[in-house]
């Protein structure tokens, strides 16, 4: 347990990232004197944020970009609940998660990255993040950073904690309970063990005044060329997607009905978009997402923790850990839908008053769009096991060099649970309906024979139990990823140069990892509604020697009071791409004690993981314009010209406007390493003449190419269609049907061309005794951390420059982000005030500037505090309000709630919690 004035001293801008003494490489170094940047998240500064999830506290440093979390996830994939951090924003596959500087197995269905949300925040005793040159040294993935959690291994007697939260709102309740016991073993050994449990509450768009009104983007009637000063596309607030309502829309003559409550009647809407035909309408009837949509899942979390550590024999030592996590999260959806029912006016479910108009009109057949609210809603139940077991034995070979050797298995075991999902053959059976003996009865005599209940689509809640029970699979998929990895290294003073010793260390590693998907058997031949992927198993296997030098060159001569090289070498070869090479070398060097500049360049390269390989692919809907469409074909110089090269005739009216389209993300086993060459450089400013300041900067440079990079749906169409000439890459990707319009956008990896983000890393910390307050010694702080993002794009096809996606000043990577907090501890008190801002962002930076009506989005500023209590040295209460003023997210079609590319922003609103903590 740490006091009130430790928190408040260790926690100046909670959860920002804080340079302080930290192992960056191999050798032990000092954080300000690392050539590559090194800072550190300590366990007060995590407890003071109330979050329970890891992904949450880091991703409030201004060096994280929008990553996979509880609210940035795809709601629709087997990641939900799961959290992967980006740092940079340079995608969570360049980011390298270690665990007490080891490796830990992938915990993902789909990429390379490590499960944050596995690791519960109070076993955590610190988060070292490392940037510029980690490839080098850790190895491959760690092409933006490396980030190493250091967990709570040496518990001295028995500790408790617990934290419980809740909004102003009075929902989105989160608790965690922590305990963690140890202490010696005879002489020579020390046994610590450690659960923990944790339970977040889900959240819904309907429970937020700000996302119950349904937002989408959706072409403006209105707009002429970019020049008119018109819109091309609006986000229309409180919309609805009239075609299909709760009680099923069809079209009889010119007019659109609907049949509920027992009731004809035409269908009722504010307005019609686009005119008396419109999919889209405003208010009133029709699908409406707020309904449904979910802006955080139920997430449970158990985990414990072993680490054993004896004395073998004098100077060697054996350590063995032990970690265990299960989390259930369970998401719920939207519920299935049908654009295009056929119904025969023989149907007996068809309402007299139907059948009447329809005869009326000459027809025979009905057309019904409906949301099938009656059949329950799908969800996700997803449950993921990471289990991991290293032994480890240290040594020395003289006291200045020392050795060590481990083994280590990890397995994550992920079981995937889609609910309420459906057989076609079944459902088309069952609607197929006709009168039979004893009343209505499915049509065919195959099918009645297998089971089939004939099921009523007239009405808002007309579906039976037995019909639900006939139609509704539930599939689920079983992933296993393993990982074995051994190694060993010697480290420690080579010899000793004027200036001081030479460290070094070197060692090789083996690493051999597997996946294996089982496909549920319905889901993988097509049977369901959705696609659900298939089986996949993959391998690789890669062996690497690696070797760190720290060499001091000057010390204590005039004008260089240090100078210091630090290099670093990793040789590589995969079984599925052959052998890669990184390095890194690295210079510090202070003038005088008060200031050091600092240099990195480093290569780093990035071999493409097993899902980039080998995913069968999986499918999920999602809504995206035809950029070939007459009302947006002139939204870019070169689509027009583009769109015909490719077939698509002058005039083209998309026929699948409003229509539900699809995603689907699949390997590709062609994919090569991506490599990059960065370069860091910086100053850290410790000036002895104000006592307590620390102060630091460092701008970086990340070029990458071959990128391997699985663009957003609508990137791959405006990489296709907007450069000087058609991407072919990306046009393959795009599947149309056979009257032109577009069904399917795979989302297949690829090496795209190349990535590069520069910007500047800002630090600030200053701690100073300020006398007294009621009759205790005054410790006050203040501390900045901010990010500025000059460039972050993506090169699409290196062939041709012009075509590239701008990213910096989006809103998934605002242009500046910073925290600023001021804190105090005095007596039994410790006291933090945060200050986080966002910059003002765009949707968009990559169409005109009339492309989007919503494409300007504002700045926030959220305010945080957290106060702390030391009955005694055993016992300490903390509580803290974050989003003190109730800020909402800022409007657009990507922000308003808060999810996918706005999850930067709150949606909770302000948050009260509570935490307490014991020890003996």
């Amino acid at each position: 347990m740490v006091s009130a004035a430790e928190k408040a001293a260790s926690n100046q801008a909670p959860p920002q990232i804080e340079q302080v003494v930290v192992t960056g490489s191999r050798i032990a170094q000092a954080g300000y004197n690392t050539p590559s940047p090194v800072s550190v998240t300590a366990a007060a500064a995590i407890a003071s944020t109330g979050q329970d999830n890891l992904y949450n506290v880091l991703n409030q440093s201004p060096a994280m970009g929008v990553g996979v979390g509880p609210s940035s996830v795809d709601q629709y994939n087997g990641e939900v609940g799961a959290s992967f951090i980006n740092l940079r924003g340079m995608g969570t596959n360049r980011t390298l998660v270690l665990v007490d500087g080891q490796r830990r197995v992938n915990g993902s269905t789909t990429t390379s990255a490590v499960d944050l949300s596995s690791i519960p925040a109070n076993m955590v005793d610190r988060i070292e993040v490392v940037t510029g040159g980690a490839a080098a040294v850790y190895g491959a993935d760690a092409v933006s950073g490396a980030v190493n959690v250091i967990l709570k291994d040496q518990a001295d007697g028995l500790e408790f904690n617990a934290r419980e939260g809740i909004s102003s709102r009075g929902d989105t309740n989160e608790y965690t309970v922590g305990v963690l016991g140890g202490g010696e073993l005879g002489q020579h050994g020390h046994l610590t063990i450690g659960v923990s449990f944790n339970h977040d509450d889900p959240l819904y768009d309907r429970q937020r005044g700000f996302a119950q009104n349904y937002v989408n983007l959706e072409p403006n009637p209105a707009y002429t060329n970019q020049t008119s000063g018109v819109y091309q596309n609006i986000a229309y607030n409180d919309t609805r997607f009239v075609n299909t309502t709760y009680s099923g829309a069809f079209a009889i003559g010119s007019t659109r009905y609907t049949y509920n409550d027992g009731v004809l009647r035409p269908l009722q809407n504010n307005s019609l978009v686009y005119g008396p035909d419109s999919y889209l309408g405003i208010g009133g009837d029709g699908f409406n997402g707020a309904d449904f949509n979910g802006m955080l899942p139920s997430i449970t979390v158990g985990a414990a923790l072993v680490h054993f550590t004896y004395e073998l024999f004098p100077d060697v030592t054996l350590t063995s850990d032990i970690q265990f996590s299960v989390n259930h999260t369970n998401q719920e959806l939207q519920p299935l839908f049908g654009l295009d029912y056929p119904i025969s006016i023989n149907n007996p479910y068809v309402p007299a008053s139907v059948a009447a108009l329809m005869k009326a009109n000459g027809m025979t057949t009905l057309t019904v769009g409906r949301t099938d609210v009656d059949q329950g809603l799908n969800a996700r139940n997803v449950q993921r096991e990471t289990f991991t077991m290293m032994a480890k034995l240290d040594g020395q070979i003289t006291p200045s060099i020392s050795w060590s050797t481990f083994a280590q298995y990890g397995q994550f075991d992920n079981r995937d649970e889609f609910t309420n999902e459906r057989i076609t053959a079944n459902f088309n059976n069952a609607i197929n309906v006709i009168e039979g003996p004893t009343g209505p009865e499915c049509a065919s005599a195959t099918a009645r024979a297998a089971g089939c209940v004939p099921l009523n689509l007239f009405g808002e809640y007309t579906a039976t139990p037995a019909a639900l029970a006939y139609i509704h699979y539930n599939p689920v998929n079983y992933t296993t990823n393993t990982q074995t990895v051994a190694g060993g290294q010697i480290a420690g003073d080579a010899f000793t140069l004027p200036a001081g010793p030479v460290a070094f260390s070197a060692g090789a590693e083996y690493r051999k990892e597997t996946t294996q998907v089982l496909a549920d058997g319905l889901a993988s031949t097509g049977q369901l509604f959705y696609s659900h992927g298939g089986d996949v198993a993959g391998q690789f296997t890669v062996e690497e020697e690696y070797g760190e030098v720290l060499v001091p060159i000057l010390s204590n001569d005039p004008f260089a009071e240090s100078l210091t090289f630090n290099g670093a070498v990793r040789e590589s070869e995969y079984t599925t791409i052959g052998n890669t090479f990184t390095w890194k070398a690295g210079l510090v060097y202070a003038p005088v004690d008060d200031i050091h500049f600092r240099l990195t360049q480093s290569r780093s390269v990035r071999a493409p993981n097993l899902s980039e390989l080998y995913s069968s692919g999986a499918q999920s809907t999602a809504a995206y314009l035809d950029p070939c469409d007459a009302s947006q074909i002139n939204a870019t110089p070169n689509r027009a010209a583009n769109c015909h090269a490719l077939g698509i005739p002058a005039g083209y009216t998309d026929p699948l406007a409003g229509a539900l389209r699809y995603t689907t993300t699949e390997g590709n086993p062609d994919l090569k390493a991506e490599t990059s060459d960065s370069t860091t450089i910086g100053a850290v400013f410790q000036p002895s003449f104000v006592d307590g300041l620390n102060a630091s900067v460092d701008y970086y440079v990340i070029p990458i190419k071959g990128a391997i990079n699985t663009l957003p749906v609508n990137q791959v169409l405006s990489g296709c269609y907007d450069g000087a000439t058609p991407n072919a890459q990306l046009c393959n990707e795009i599947v149309r049907a056979a009257n032109g319009g577009i069904t399917t956008v795979n989302l297949q990896p690829l090496n795209i061309g190349a990535l590069v983000t520069r910007g500047l890393d800002m630090a600030v910390d200053y701690h100073w005794d300020a006398g007294q307050l009621f009759g205790d010694p005054l410790r006050l702080g203040l501390s900045f951390t901010g990010n500025y993002d000059f460039r972050n794009e993506a090169v699409l096809n290196e062939a041709d420059p012009a075509d590239t996606q701008q990213y910096a000043g989006e809103d998934i990577d605002p242009k500046f982000r910073g925290n600023l907090t001021w804190s105090a501890a005095f007596g039994q008190w410790g006291v933090n005030w945060k200050f986080r801002y966002i910059s003002a962002t765009q949707a968009d930076l990559n169409d005109g500037v009339w492309y989007r009506s919503d494409n300007d989005i504002s700045e926030r500023f959220y305010n945080d505090l957290y106060v702390t209590f030391d009955v005694n040295n055993k016992l300490s209460f903390g509580g803290g309000v974050n989003n003190i003023f109730n800020v909402n997210p800022p409007f657009s079609t990507d922000t308003y709630t808060g999810n996918g590319n706005g999850s930067l922003y709150d949606n909770i609103g302000t948050y009260f919690y509570m935490d307490v903590d014991w020890k003996t």
